[in-house]
């Protein structure tokens, strides 16, 4: 049996040195942390340098019976883990090789280092030894006979001393002690995470929804810390199973630190690896091991939130500390239900959405005051009022509904205050109830890309654009490369009739997503108005067939652009929308714009009204849109912009 990894005494190979009772790994001199199980397997493979350790005696020693860890991939990943921190490799190692089937051997030369301890209380009592030695000359006889009285009384005082002085070198030198004072001196100032998807090391892919929520949740803990620029869920993604290197990642995602790890399940025990990583220099700063009920994980999640904030030495708010301390049991089978909602939102299509709202429902079914689970509720209402899969009026009643439940239960969720304020602006009319909503909700996250990323274009109808831009800017730094962030930079750019801008953007966001239906719909508003109307019509063509219409629909639309170019399309798609007009699903004000292009202001103008008729929650857009700038001077205009509450320009 191998004895305790903190028996081991210190050691020394190639540029590394390792301290098992301080669990800490240099290189060069540079503190490296690992976890807890890679470092107690290296502590067995230095045990005895050269010799086999089976991988039956790592299961014994490190993966006993009575844990719930799955063994083969638990070694699998120390060893990987391991390798990868001292730059090793299975195919050509230097320092960890393996004996396929049968387990892993040290193959490096190792240096024993001498205990520090030894050699200074050796150096200190030597010096009070000679100070105290007897000398052949007669005077110094003399002097030592005269002195050596008060030296013996005192030889207790230095003992002690330098007992003292000897403590305090050990605890600096290879505690915590150390590692804070030089870590402070050198560590820069931390202001960026991204939070990778975490590993599913569970051994089962349908505890994929699991891991993806527990990532979820992670990035919401850490993203109500407001010095702390968190990068959100919908950048990270993409990072999934990828093979980047973490400082690659970081440069993409213009970070500071990266947080990564791994989950294993079994029933209802779940068991969280965590660990920092300094991305300039792949430097470890942190890294710690959680097991707990799945009662208790929403406290494990802000458990860690707080340690990483402590770690890169973040000033957190007394609110800041009270929500992520705030602890609420969590219902197994609610909580469960919760994170496979998430899973299936996140996936964002109709169907799919819809599956959350069932999750989500069986989450309140089993947790009446589960908040979260009623503003998650709310978010895919929101959804599908947005997308055309639930008449606008239904979504906006249902959404209201379940944000104003989330936030009676809990103020604090970002999320329901984002969907108040949608409401609030686009069904209600009501401009100061949006704003109010808006910055509570920047306020309580400033980390949340969806606040910046719905705010922008609300301010920038609300004729604030300098402050919109100010929105656009965060969006883009919270989600560098996500589809929402990419879109309302075009998007404003567009409405405040910055053309070119807005093209540069278009263009620079097609690369990443060259099939969102969205990006090809404005390149074509934005082709229109620079005059290429050829171009403006393929777009909108290339948008229908992207959005999945009918083929018979399609076939009529490219037919009419084969005729009449842009504008026998425009006439078509009119034609072909008013035979969608139902009583649930208006099409209005897309025909108003469609008659607006065409320079039929009568037509446009009695579109309008019958949007304004069906509260189109589009209808706020009407003072900023510049497709309608060919209809402004109609007095109807200014009549129909006063109802809906809008500023009329003078």
């Amino acid at each position: 049996m191998p004895i305790p990894s903190t028996l081991i005494p210190p050691a020394r190979f190639g540029p590394f040195e390792v301290d098992f009772r301080a669990g800490e790994l240099l290189k060069n001199g540079r503190r490296i942390r690992l976890q807890d199980q890679p470092l107690q397997v290296l502590a067995m493979l230095l045990e005895h340098p050269g010799d086999v350790v089976t991988r039956d005696e790592f299961r014994q020693k490190l993966w006993p019976n009575d844990t719930f860890v799955d063994f083969d991939h638990g070694l699998n990943n120390a060893i990987n883990r391991l390798r990868e921190t001292l730059c090793d490799s299975a195919e050509n190692p230097r320092y960890i090789g393996t004996l396929p089937r049968r387990g892993y051997r040290f193959v490096a030369s190792v240096e024993p280092i001498p205990p520090v301890a030894t050699i200074e209380r050796a150096g200190v009592l030597s010096e009070i030894a000679a100070s105290v030695a007897p000398s052949d000359g007669a005077p110094q006889q003399a002097s030592n006979e005269r002195a050596w009285p008060w030296r013996l009384r005192m030889f207790p005082f230095f003992s002690a001393l330098a007992a003292v002085l000897i403590t305090v070198l050990l605890v600096f030198t290879f505690g915590k002690l150390r590692t804070r004072v030089f870590s402070a001196e050198r560590m820069p100032r931390i202001q960026s995470i991204a939070v990778l998807p975490f590993e599913n090391l569970t051994g089962d892919t349908g505890q994929e929804y699991f891991v993806d929520g527990m990532t979820d949740a992670l990035i919401t803990d850490l993203a109500q810390i407001r010095s702390l620029r968190v990068i959100s869920r919908t950048s990270v993604a993409q990072y999934k199973g990828a093979k980047k290197r973490l400082p690659e990642i970081a440069r993409e995602l213009n970070v500071d630190v990266i947080l990564e790890g791994s989950v294993v399940r079994s029933n209802d025990q779940v068991r969280i690896n965590a660990q920092l990583i300094l991305a300039a220099n792949d430097q470890h700063l942190w890294a710690k091991s959680y097991q707990s009920h799945l009662r208790d994980i929403v406290n494990v999640q802000s458990d860690i939130a707080r340690a990483v904030a402590e770690e890169v030495q973040l000033r957190i708010s007394p609110e800041e500390k009270a929500r992520l301390t705030a602890s609420r049991p969590a219902n197994p089978d609610a909580y469960e239900a919760y994170l496979k909602g998430i899973y299936f939102q996140n996936r964002q299509t109709a169907d799919d959405t819809r599956t959350g709202i069932r999750f989500f429902q069986t989450a309140i079914e089993k947790d009446p005051g589960y908040a979260a689970a009623y503003a998650r509720l709310a978010d895919c209402f929101m959804f599908l009022g947005a997308s055309g899969e639930m008449s606008s009026a239904e979504a906006s009643l249902r959404a209201r509904e379940a944000a104003q439940k989330a936030l009676t239960m809990d103020e604090g969720l970002v999320d329901a205050h984002i969907d108040v304020a949608n409401i609030a602006f686009f069904r209600d009319s009501d401009w100061g109830k949006a704003d109010a909503e808006f910055r509570r909700a920047v306020e309580l996250n400033p980390n949340s890309a969806r606040v910046h990323q719905a705010y922008a274009p609300i301010l920038q109808i609300l004729g604030r654009p300098k402050e919109s831009a100010v929105e656009v800017r965060a969006a883009r730094a919270l989600e560098p490369v996500s589809l929402p962030s990419l879109f309302v930079g075009v998007f404003v750019s567009y409405l405040a009739r910055q053309y070119d801008e807005a093209l540069t953007q278009t263009q620079t966001a097609l690369e990443v997503y060259p099939d969102a239906p969205l990006l090809h719909v404005f390149l074509s508003n934005i082709y229109f108005q620079q005059g290429q109307s050829e171009r403006a019509a393929e777009e909108s063509l290339r948008a229908e067939e992207l959005w999945h219409s009918p083929p018979e629909r399609i076939a009529a639309l490219s037919s009419a652009v084969k005729a009449a170019g842009l504008k026998g399309f425009l006439r078509k798609r009119i034609e072909l929308d008013k035979k969608l007009l139902t009583p649930e699903f208006q099409q209005a004000y897309e025909i108003a714009i469609d008659c607006a292009a065409l320079g039929d202001r009568d037509q446009a103008i009695d579109w309008l009204e019958s949007a304004y008729r069906v509260r189109d929650p589009k209808l706020p857009l009407i003072g900023v849109e510049p497709m309608f700038d060919s209809v402004r001077s109609d007095p109807r205009f200014d009549y129909l912009m006063r109802r809906v509450g809008l500023p009329v320009p003078k």
